[in-house]
């Protein structure tokens, strides 16, 4: 009896174990070569997942890249379909034309919600979208 008792703690042990070192993991999901400035901006590198153009087709919503890089996805908004915020017309041509599958630089006004990161390069003409 002694035996199985210590087999089901050793058992609760591995899957305690086993639990924590996924969370771990996962909490470590920040992009990549990625840093921000004291102005939260941020610039990193990734290799492009999806580019969501469909704003152009219906003039609305957002268009973006969805970039990995590292263990994480980082959301590169370059297209809000409004005039007076996104005046950035080199990233939201460059973004509408980035194939999936190109390794890009990006540089823009960072913000993180939870374990979502997203990159606007709407705002200001500083801001990047660069195909290697």
């Amino acid at each position: 009896m002694q035996f199985i008792k210590q087999i089901i703690g050793l058992a609760l042990v591995i899957g305690v174990g086993f639990v924590l070192f996924n969370l771990a993991k996962q909490s470590d999901s920040n992009p990549k070569d990625f840093s921000v400035g004291p102005d939260n901006t941020a610039e990193f590198t990734g290799t492009v997942l999806a580019n969501i153009t469909s704003c152009f087709d219906t003039n609305t919503g957002k268009c973006f890249l969805k970039i990995k890089s590292g263990e994480a996805d980082v959301y590169v908004i370059y297209n809000t379909n409004d005039s007076d915020f996104c005046k950035n017309e080199a990233a939201i041509s460059t973004g509408r034309n980035t194939a999936v599958g190109s390794l890009v630089r990006v540089h823009g006004f960072y913000k993180q919600e939870n374990e979502t990161h997203t990159i606007l390069t709407c705002p200001n003409n500083d801001y990047y979208i660069k195909p290697f």
